[in-house]
């Protein structure tokens, strides 16, 4: 009697593990995509914002970390869009500056975006870069994409620096690393 039921477990156990093993395979998620990723709904908030060599500033003193005296309060909460159609926005977060009576900071900027050269570069806009062409519209720079992920777009940007101070050219060069979360 027990090796009929010792039996009889043993089949209903080889039965079940039968039809289990026979269910459809669940196909895994494909990765996103650059696009997917970054037309994310939410937007991206700017985290951190670094210079190298460190940006002079007026005073003669050098800031490696942006956030320590180079980028204002009120532009750390701006909120960055990209559209899946290619459209670029910038939505002013809660903070605002002092001197903003006339309302040109509580607008919102729009421009285009694009991913290029196989994804590793983005059109967009900088933060804190107010460049306006002829035609009163924000200039767009070419940007190189370090890392893009659910949670985190970093990128960053070199230009030549051209002014005067104190009578001396500077060509200094800088690379600005930026890096947003999502919001």
């Amino acid at each position: 009697m027990k090796k009929t039921f010792f039996a009889a477990l043993a089949a209903m156990i080889a039965f079940t593990f039968a039809f289990t093993s026979c269910d459809k395979e669940v196909e895994p998620k494909p990765e996103p995509t650059k696009k997917e990723l970054l037309t994310q709904k939410n937007g991206w908030i700017l985290a951190a914002a670094t210079s190298e060599p460190g940006y002079e500033m007026a005073n003669g003193e050098r800031l490696k970390d942006l956030f320590k005296g180079y980028v204002r309060e009120w532009e750390m909460d701006d909120v960055y869009f990209y559209d899946a159609t290619g459209v670029f926005r910038v939505e002013p977060g809660a903070k605002l500056p002092p001197e903003d009576e006339d309302g040109w900071r509580t607008a919102t900027t729009i421009g285009m975006w694009k991913l290029l050269d196989n994804n590793t570069k983005l059109i967009t806009k900088l933060p804190f870069f107010y460049d306006i062409d002829e035609n009163y519209l924000y200039v767009m720079d070419t940007v190189t994409l370090l890392e893009l992920t659910e949670n985190v777009l970093k990128y960053e940007f070199t230009f030549k620096l051209e002014e005067k101070k104190k009578g001396i050219k500077s060509d200094e060069v800088y690379t600005f690393t930026l890096t947003f979360h999502k919001k």
